[in-house]
């Protein structure tokens, strides 16, 4: 899992292939590299991050993840009781 994004990325094995729908957006890396984006969800996913806390968003599909998912940074805002600490992320009921 990894938070260092402006949108939520899912690799495409995760989703359906009837769950995508087209779109284009070139998105900019930290490196300076640009890659594009070719689908978008149809509907809104939704993550259960921390026990009991759903939060819903359509995600971007790119084969360049070396993870399943990768937050956009604001999900975690989406949901209450988040602690983004230095070492770790945890949450409080």
């Amino acid at each position: 899992m990894d938070t260092g994004s402006c949108a939520t990325i899912l690799n495409p094995h995760v989703l359906p292939a009837e769950m995508w729908a087209p779109f284009h957006k070139k998105i900019s890396v930290a490196n300076k590299e640009v890659f594009t984006i070719d689908l978008i969800s149809r509907k809104s996913i939704g993550f259960e991050i921390f026990a009991g806390q759903t939060t819903w968003f359509r995600v971007l599909k790119s084969y360049l993840l070396k993870k399943d998912v990768l937050f956009e940074f604001d999900a975690f805002y989406r949901i209450h009781g988040p602690q983004i600490k230095p070492t770790r992320l945890s949450y409080k009921r």
